[in-house]
């Protein structure tokens, strides 16, 4: 049987984000309520980012418990990995740690999987394997946008999770057969709205 858990999902903590946010970034004192009564609601997964503006930085500031927490790298959107593009990613890394407060991650996911699937890419999975190998990151994984993504990350890489766009209205993960691929593949999956 497969287990499922909701992850508390935190860009509205660090940016004016959501289609129909008309009252903008949580304040901090209501991040800290909020994180308390997920907690007591049995939460234990928060998903978060360096792109999401200062969110870590909140979720630094209010944690007051051990959550498991998810980030994700700097987003590249580049035709070609390099070093100068690790750098940064490994920069930003460092700094969501800070910024958190804590020593490693349950989950470093790649933000975009086009940054796994850009050439250099290989270089990528090599610098979350790291990450992984010296338990900064329990595990890594990409978050992806569609099938092909799912198709060619398995196909090129050794991930632990994948997280994906999937609701009541928005089935075509599961209707394509990659979220049965990923279960198949011993991939975890998670899901965003």
């Amino acid at each position: 049987m497969t287990r499922q858990q909701l992850a508390l999902g935190t860009a509205q903590f660090g940016l004016d984000y959501g289609i129909t946010n008309t009252a903008g970034r949580v304040p901090p004192a209501q991040v800290a309520a909020l994180l308390r009564t997920a907690w007591q609601g049995g939460v234990r997964m928060i998903d978060t980012a360096h792109a999401y503006g200062d969110s870590e930085q909140v979720l630094g500031e209010c944690m007051q418990d051990e959550w498991r927490l998810v980030t994700k790298t700097l987003p590249l959107r580049c035709e070609r990995i390099g070093d100068h593009e690790l750098r940064a990613v490994d920069a930003a890394f460092q700094d969501s740690l800070r910024r958190l407060g804590v020593a490693r991650v349950d989950t470093l996911l790649v933000h975009h999987a086009q940054d796994l699937l850009a050439p250099g890419g290989e270089e990528l999975h090599t610098w979350l394997l790291e990450r992984k190998s010296e338990g900064t990151a329990l595990r890594v994984g990409a978050s992806v946008y569609d099938g092909d993504e799912v198709a060619a990350l398995l196909d090129r890489f050794d991930i632990d999770v994948v997280q994906l766009p999937a609701n009541i209205a928005d089935q075509r993960l599961l209707a394509d057969g990659s979220i049965p691929q990923l279960h198949g593949s011993d991939v975890e999956v998670h899901v965003r709205s």
